[in-house]
């Protein structure tokens, strides 16, 4: 008898199946969402950056535009004790110590005379005194600071007594001193002594600290001190100006420029040293430009050779620096407290606090004009004193300005005869 076994096979399980698919289809849906994350991401970072170039772009031509105007202007107009007077806006003349000028409308422009600066290669070793101790910098740092100086700039190998030479840098594995001028302020980040210093700004001071510390320097060779377009701690570092009188003398520059050694007079202490002090700009000047889309500030050199046999002006150094590297009146309390030393310097907290904190009206119409000014500070720092009392609207005093550079031209439109 024959037997037939008979085998069941048993059927998948719908429901197995279908839940298998589902998880792969879940699966698949969140690859590719995440996929579209990424790329949307990588797109949108493309584009910030594809806007941010194209603002660098334009803030570029923008600067050179500026800085062939300034050159043609320079070149053409008298430069006075007020600034740079240009024919047609004698009323409102350039000036040049560094405040903000609306010239398009989100970019700014500052210009700083570069005497109104202390000079890295020519600077008096008392004159450096003096602002080390402005600047809360304790005095038995002072002559390290001065002879690490001096030894980078001279042309031997004799050390001076608290200096460094070649084989103190190597030691240091560091490049060799220059043993030459300084060609730009930026140099002191190599100077031993000086590198120490920047690294406590960096690391104990506020954001930018550092950059405002060397914003006080400049690497021009030109004797004395232009008093009209120097910063506060510059005029404080003048022998010769009387230390008690450093906010009457900033106010009464507000007025109106010094002209003369009778304007001086009341602000000195004994008979004016003009080998120490000048009322007229020299032939170098710091253009900063910001735009209220970067977020940097671009700073080029300009300097006016008029004799020169090859460029009567040139543009140089362009370079890009932090926003909060703005030097300001509060600069003073700031280095005072990364060095140690506020209590020699508490005066000016009132001085801050008294000269910005109630700008009154004529300040309080300018912020109202120009109120993106106040956006190339960092939010824990008050405007600048000499911001706030600038004119209450200065829009209308680089009008010469913005025309020269083509930045406002409009497009001439042929007449109806003309047209084809």
């Amino acid at each position: 008898m024959r037997v037939v076994k008979t085998i069941f096979c048993r059927r998948p399980s719908k429901r197995g199946s279908s839940g298998f698919i589902l998880v792969a289809t879940l699966f698949a849906i969140a690859v590719i969402g995440i996929g579209a994350a990424y790329f949307a991401s990588r797109v949108e970072g493309l584009q910030a950056a594809a806007f941010q170039q194209q603002a660098l772009a334009e803030a570029e031509r923008e600067l050179v535009s500026i800085g062939h105007a300034l050159m043609q202007a320079s070149l053409v107009n008298p430069l006075t004790e007020s600034g740079l007077v240009v024919k047609g806006a004698q009323n409102d003349p350039l000036v040049l110590d560094g405040r903000w000028y609306r010239v398009t409308n989100i970019g700014q422009l500052a210009v700083q005379d570069e005497r109104g600066l202390i000079s890295l290669n020519i600077t008096d070793d008392n004159q450096l005194r003096r602002l080390f101790s402005n600047m809360g910098i304790p005095v038995e740092r002072h002559d390290r600071l001065i002879d690490t100086l001096r030894d980078y700039i001279d042309i031997d190998d004799l050390k001076h007594l608290n200096g460094a030479e070649r084989r103190d840098y190597i030691a240091a594995n560091l490049a060799p001193p220059a043993n030459d001028f300084f060609t730009t302020r930026d140099e002191l980040r190599r100077v031993l002594g000086w590198r120490d210093l920047l690294n406590e700004l960096e690391t104990k001071g506020t954001p930018g600290a550092a950059e405002r510390f060397l914003g006080y320097f400049s690497a021009h060779r030109m004797p004395a001190i232009n008093v009209n377009t120097a910063p506060r701690l510059v005029v404080q570092s003048i022998a010769s100006v009387d230390q008690a009188r450093v906010g009457a003398f900033l106010d009464q520059r507000r007025v109106a420029p010094f002209r003369s050694a009778l304007d001086l007079a009341p602000f000195m202490n004994g008979a004016v040293d003009f080998e120490a002090i000048q009322l007229v700009g020299a032939n170098t000047w710091r253009l900063t430009y910001q735009r209220d889309d970067l977020a940097f500030l671009i700073e080029c050199r300009l300097v006016i050779t008029p004799a020169a046999s090859e460029k009567a002006v040139q543009i140089n150094e362009c370079r890009h620096r932090p926003k909060n590297s703005v030097i300001g009146d509060g600069d003073m309390e700031e280095f005072a407290r990364v060095f140690g030393t506020l209590s020699l310097n508490a005066p000016s907290a009132n001085f801050v606090k008294n000269s910005v904190g109630n700008p009154g009206k004529n300040s309080s119409s300018h912020l109202s004009t120009n109120a993106s000014a106040a956006s190339i500070f960092s939010p824990n720092r008050p405007i600048l004193n000499r911001e706030v009392s600038q004119r209450a609207s200065n829009y209308q005093q680089l009008l010469w300005l913005k025309l020269q550079a083509g930045l406002m031209a409009a497009p001439v439109t042929a007449p109806a005869n003309q047209r084809q």
